[in-house]
């Protein structure tokens, strides 16, 4: 699916010290450097595509997961262990994606980093390759591919926040396939621990909880870090700095709000739990419990829009006001 991307091996095979210097550095960037920035960008257009299609597959897939358990709380619903195994299944096949995925991102970071490309070696290789070749030109080259790969890595971020929400919509489609067993098992009569689900929601949003702000704290740290790079402009990597701190920041603004919408998931099915069986025991062990997560629900989902439409905007403006693109 991936090409390796050889580099240094290249202009290894390449040297001569012979030719005149403009015809050498013509020579590296034809047959070097150029094929190389080629297949390193046709690698991450494959790898662009397929993360794509494979979120929305899984969308899709928990889409109808949600269909089928909506469906199940309907009062006219007739029991049909088909319709369980279905929501579970659907579980392990967004599982799968998003182990499919892991299994080709290394592949892909593979054939990327293979020869050097995503080192600095070649800048050595091309000065003993070509002593001819000036400074100047050799420095222009690093420039060039430095400019190249930095965007490359920094779309690559965009691609790890859609790998990841693949892993979120498996915890999603968990709830509702513990959402849907609890019905099932409800509709035949057959007994069922409320304490048990209630601990299993409750467990799993303490963990979603510390995910999302996790995730924000990652992303304040960048916001930090963008605003340091800023103030120390005259760097000459500021804008190529930015651009990846930028993807980085978006990234973990993404994951937290993946992690809240899960989050949200789940607090339904414990309220829902909690309100079907309200009894003395129940209220004793959750009920504060329970409040103090919806609570914790209430001040995320705040707390990503506000970044989303506050913190953000801010800093696009200024970064934008700095003159450089994002």
């Amino acid at each position: 699916m991936f090409d390796k991307v050889m580099f240094d091996s290249v202009i290894k095979g390449l040297a001569n010290d012979k030719l005149p210097p403009n015809d050498a550095a013509a020579l590296v960037r034809s047959k070097a450097v150029n094929p190389a920035l080629k297949i390193a960008v046709k690698n991450f257009n494959t790898w662009k595509a397929l993360c794509d299609s494979k979120r929305d597959e899984a969308k899709k897939i928990l889409e109808q997961a949600e269909q089928k358990t909506k469906d199940m709380l309907k009062p006219e619903w007739m029991p049909n262990i088909y319709t369980v195994g279905e929501v579970k299944g659907a579980v392990d096949i967004i599982k799968a994606i998003g182990d499919n995925l892991q299994k080709k991102a290394l592949e892909y970071a593979e054939a990327f980093a293979v020869d050097g490309l995503r080192g600095n070696s070649y800048v050595e290789i091309i000065s003993k390759s070509f002593p001819q070749i000036t400074s100047q030109d050799v420095k222009a080259f690093e420039t060039y591919v430095q400019a190249a790969r930095a965007k490359i890595i920094a779309d690559n971020r965009g691609m790890s926040a859609v790998r990841d929400r693949v892993a979120e919509y498996a915890k999603r489609c968990e709830t509702l396939a513990r959402a849907a067993e609890a019905r099932h098992k409800k509709a035949l009569g057959m007994a069922t621990s409320t304490k048990d689900e209630l601990k299993k929601s409750a467990d799993a949003c303490d963990k979603h909880v510390a995910n999302a702000k996790e995730c924000l704290r990652k992303f304040e740290n960048k916001i930090k870090a963008i605003t340091d790079v800023l103030n120390n402009k005259d760097d000459k990597n500021t804008t190529n700095m930015v651009k990846g701190l930028v993807g980085e920041r978006n990234e973990n603004l993404k994951k937290a709000s993946g992690a809240t919408k899960t989050l949200r998931l789940e607090m339904d099915q414990a309220e829902k739990t909690f309100n079907a069986s309200p009894t003395k025991d129940i209220l004793k062990e959750f009920a504060t419990r329970l409040v103090k997560l919806k609570k914790d629900q209430v001040a995320l989902e705040k707390e990503v829009t506000d970044h989303k439409t506050k913190t953000i905007v801010l800093q696009d403006k200024v970064i934008k006001a700095a003159g450089i693109k994002i």
